[in-house]
């Protein structure tokens, strides 16, 4: 029961998908697109612009840009993540540092994905949280 609950969890997902390069956002949704088709999305360039989106349609999920300009670091993670305490957040970054890791899941991240995984790696992580 609880398996088939999670299942349709992950087919009724609202994600945010911020990053300050436009063709990496759509990229992202177009892999997210092709591996769950029932997932609704919007994008964000900016930390002021994910603010106003979060502000008008809460998401389930967000991908975080920890590069986001507006957003400071794992500080910017923080303030983010106690505005928006019922989403998932899930940082995406240029680093795999561990110290940066930690200090973003610290911050209240749920997730943290290198922008070196692989796309099957990034997809495990999403199913996880």
């Amino acid at each position: 029961m609880e398996q088939e609950f999670l299942e349709q969890e992950l087919l009724r997902r609202d994600v945010l998908v911020t990053d300050r390069q436009a063709l990496f956002r759509h990229g992202l949704i177009g892999l997210l697109r092709d591996t769950w088709p029932e997932w609704s999305f919007d994008q964000a360039g900016s930390f002021e612009d994910a603010n106003q989106l979060m502000a008008a349609a809460l998401p389930s999920l967000v991908l975080l840009d920890l590069d986001l300009p507006g957003l400071a670091g794992a500080e910017g993670v923080q303030q983010f993540c106690d505005a928006y305490p019922s989403s998932t957040v899930v940082v995406l970054a240029e680093t795999d540092d561990r110290a940066t890791i930690l200090q973003c899941l610290g911050a209240g991240a749920q997730g943290y994905v290198p922008k070196s995984a692989s796309p099957m790696h990034f997809l495990r992580a999403l199913e996880t949280v």
